[in-house]
């Protein structure tokens, strides 16, 4: 399989305290948050995600349930801490100094399809051969993740269709099913609602490389 990453990471921006593991219960968050505090924290982050451009969409403290950040809008920003702090009330008190994780830097979330999503896209393919030949159709797998841990905070569903820009498309034609039949329109791949990828082909035009952007992250592939 060959993997094109963008270099956002699953975890949020923020860095956290360290604690005694030996003191916290499980020394896991995730073992022992009550299932209706999860659920009711994932709750009110999905009713903070509504944009209308990027700069709507911020990272925010979510305590333990998602220590590296959660992505919320800016106007839910209070409502997503407030809950973080009350879902995480028994685990605080046990482990008053935090949770002892490495955080990567995620970039900045952006607005897709009126919903704040985490920026971090994978182009894969499991059957394409390199290099690519030209006239030759390829198929390919656009997956996006939207908040980790998976476990718990958001799943990596899309919320509402997600509409992914793809722009400069170089030597080649891109299509939005996997049999290179129905051309690409908008410059955008949509992720329906529900779903975490979405199948896509590509059909190189000439000998050299080809490529394409997904928001702002270049995918070059060698062309025979």
């Amino acid at each position: 399989m060959f993997l094109l990453v963008s270099l956002a990471a699953l975890l949020g921006p923020a860095a956290c305290g360290k604690s005694d593991a030996s003191t916290c219960p499980g020394g896991d968050p995730d073992l022992d948050l009550p299932d209706a505090a999860l659920a009711q924290f994932r709750t009110v982050v999905e009713q903070n995600l509504s944009c209308t451009q990027d700069t709507d969409c911020v990272w925010t403290n979510g305590g333990c349930v998602d220590p590296c950040g959660v992505v919320t809008n800016q106007a839910g920003v209070a409502a997503v801490q407030a809950d973080a702090q009350q879902a995480c009330e028994a685990y605080n008190a046990a482990c008053p100094g935090g949770i002892d994780v490495e955080c990567a830097d995620a970039g900045s979330p952006v607005c897709s399809g009126g919903f704040c999503i985490s920026n971090l896209f994978y182009v894969t393919s499991s059957t394409a051969t390199y290099p690519l030949t030209h006239g030759v159709c390829q198929t390919f797998d656009l997956s996006f993740a939207q908040s980790a841990p998976y476990g718990y905070g958001l799943a990596p569903e899309a919320p509402g269709n997600l509409p992914i820009p793809v722009t400069a498309i170089s030597n080649a034609t891109l299509y939005s099913d996997p049999n290179c039949t129905t051309p690409l329109t908008n410059q955008a791949i949509t992720i329906p609602t529900g779903a975490s990828q979405v199948t896509f082909s590509l059909l190189p035009t000439a000998a050299g490389t080809c490529s394409f952007t997904v928001y702002q992250v270049n995918h070059q592939y060698p062309v025979q």
